[in-house]
């Protein structure tokens, strides 16, 4: 017997319910809801299901239950737990704003205070301070640092959170196992991304690296001193639990260690690559241009995600000439918008946006996704309206697709972006005070993860049809434009 069925009977007997009552008020065969029951028998119609639930009265809690073991019913536990996954990500990315908040460490000592070139460390107070020392101290020395220890280690977190933001030169290397295949383990290929965009998010110049493999097999317990923390004043080998460690200074022993890391770094494969300026923005996106995966992209955009339609004339007015390198900004992003429509064209864009940020944009004139030092002013009604129908000439052209939801929680707040690139890329676009940060995620297994949730969440029953979308994106336009 299934999870589902036994959820499914533990819920009908839970409320006392006659089975055959039941079945008839659902439209259901009697036989067939018994043969559910027990098991013998397969739910393979989601229209069933939402009538038993809403028969038997279920609570959110229950419901959600009851439909996440009927995905596992349908999809297998892997690709389910995968569709979670990717919806927990996106329901999480507001975490990271919150960044900021986390509590301070505070060391106990400083690696200096250290007599002799080696210390052992004996309590996870001890380890954590001497990370913190160790990483403190190469920030304010403008001196790079090497890591190697799983993202979603609590060390590191911690560290990465109370640190990101200290202005420094410094570069963080990280390396790191990532499993191949579709990961059963505790922590997914998918929850270290999260990781990942927490840091690169927080810290300026983070370079994120890694291999596949199996990561139980490389920070389990069995490996002794798994981690590893390089700095040129020190190298700390963590153990597996983070309660104990070797702290060494020996310039010697440490360049070594530099060497053996620089050794796996090669390799590696670069997990990310990120621009967080107007002008590198402005330059990835024009890499991107000439790049087919943006031939095919599937996008979830909180905002408006309209810079393919905008003009000459628009960017010329309400580009902020006071942004670093306005020239060159400029130069760019006009170069962009030929090449983008160009490109575009020639394959297929699929885009769920949300409904009330577009109608935001079209009372407001306010681009969410954009920070306010980039654009001079908000855009006048007649530009307004002049992309919004642009976007809709592209749908009956046959390019470009947009799907609104229906009446539920988007996935995504309104200055998030987050999407697939034929199936090669998995990119995240976050606009965090002054700063727009775009994170390019290069892991297949990502892409595909989201391409499922994407293509489930816009086929199912929360989503409009494309042309129910252009409809009332028409009514917007009459209504506010």
């Amino acid at each position: 017997m299934s999870n589902f069925s036994e959820l499914l009977s533990q819920l009908i007997r839970g409320r006392e319910a006659n089975v055959s009552q039941l079945a008839r008020t659902c439209g259901i065969h009697p036989p067939t809801l018994h043969q559910y029951m027990n098991g013998k028998r397969a739910m393979h119609n989601e229209d069933e299901l939402e009538r038993l639930a809403a028969a038997l009265q279920l609570s959110p809690s229950e419901y959600e239950l009851l439909s996440e073991s009927y995905a596992v019913l349908q999809l297998g536990p892997e690709r389910a737990a995968e569709r979670q996954k990717i919806k927990w990500l996106l329901q999480s990315l507001p975490e990271i704003e919150r960044q900021c908040n986390a509590v301070a460490i505070t060391p106990q000592f400083q690696p200096n205070e250290l007599s002799g070139s080696f210390a052992v460390l004996h309590t996870e107070g001890d380890v954590q301070a001497a990370l913190f020392a160790l990483f403190s101290d190469a920030l304010q020395h403008d001196e790079d640092l090497a890591v190697m220890l799983p993202p979603e280690n609590d060390l590191l977190h911690n560290l990465y959170l109370l640190l990101g933001h200290f202005p420094s030169k410094s570069v963080i290397r990280h390396i790191f196992c990532m499993e191949s295949g579709r990961c059963t383990g505790r922590i997914t290929n998918i929850e270290r991304a999260y990781y990942v965009t927490q840091y690169s998010t927080s810290v300026a110049r983070y370079v994120a690296k890694y291999y596949y493999g199996h990561p139980d097999e490389y920070f389990g317990e069995t490996n002794l001193l798994p981690g590893l923390i390089l700095s040129p004043r020190g190298a700390l080998r963590i153990s597996a639990d983070g309660r104990s460690a070797i702290l060494c200074r020996d310039p010697e022993v440490i360049r070594c260690y530099f060497e053996r890391f620089g050794r796996v770094e090669q390799l590696c494969r670069p997990l990310l690559s990120h621009q967080d300026t107007p002008l590198g923005i402005a330059r990835q996106a024009e890499r991107n241009c000439g790049d087919d995966r943006l031939r095919h992209a599937k996008l979830i955009s909180g905002g408006l995600c309209a810079s393919a339609f905008w003009s000459d004339e628009i960017i010329h007015e309400y580009l902020n000439p006071q942004i670093p390198q306005y020239d060159d900004v400029l130069r760019s992003l006009l170069n962009i918008f030929h090449m983008t429509r160009a490109l575009k064209r020639s394959g297929r864009t699929t885009i769920i946006l949300n409904r009330e940020s577009v109608r935001s944009f079209a009372g407001s004139g306010r681009i969410p996704e954009y920070p306010d030092v980039f654009m001079v002013k908000p855009l006048s009604k007649a530009h307004r309206r002049y992309l919004l129908e642009g976007m809709l000439r592209a749908c009956d052209e046959g390019w470009y697709q947009m799907v609104f939801l229906k009446n539920c929680v988007f996935p995504v707040k309104p200055h998030w972006d987050v999407g697939a690139l034929d199936g090669k890329q998995f990119a995240v676009s976050v606009v965090m005070g002054a700063i727009n940060r775009e994170l390019y995620f290069n892991e297949r297994g990502l892409c595909r993860a989201f391409e499922d949730y994407f293509d489930d969440l816009v086929s199912g029953k929360y989503a409009m049809t494309p042309e129910e979308t252009n409809a009332a994106i028409r009514r917007i336009i009459d209504e506010l434009l």
